[in-house]
Order: structure tokens, then sequence, then C-alpha cells
């Protein structure tokens, strides 16, 4: 599976750092921790099964600020 993150700040000055966790069921298969200015954006892959449901989840702070976690289901086809 190809994971695309991509967090937004709303100015280009804004300090950016995110985690996102690739899941199936309550097993967190992958973890990866990204860090940058304005913008920040990284593809990841992980091996998965067919027919199997995963979870990306992303925890992310703008200026040292939490934000709502963002995340995204899908079934490997």
């Amino acid at each position: 599976a190809s994971c695309r993150i991509i967090v937004r700040g709303d100015r280009s000055s804004d300090t950016l750092s995110a985690t996102a966790k690739l899941w199936t069921g309550k097993t967190c298969l992958k973890t990866w921790t990204i860090k940058g200015t304005g913008k920040i954006q990284t593809t990841k892959t992980a091996t998965v099964s067919k027919g199997k449901t995963y979870k990306l989840t992303v925890d992310y702070t703008v200026n040292g600020v939490k934000q709502p976690q963002k995340s995204v289901t899908r079934t490997c086809s």
C-alpha cells in the first residue's frame, strides 16, 4: 500500500509536526514521523494483505498546537 501524507499550515512560516500510523484493527503496523514548515508531504509504503481493512491516522501540530486527528479507512482489493 502507498500512504500519501500532506499537512499544510496557514502560513509558510508555520512549524509542522505529524505522526502517521497505519492500523489493522487495533494493531499498529507502521509509524512515520515528519516535520517541516509551511507544508510537509511524504509518501510511505507498507505491505498489506488483500481483503483486509486498514486505517491511516495522522496526529499533527501546527506551531506546537495539537490539531484534530485526521484518518482514512480503506480495504485492500
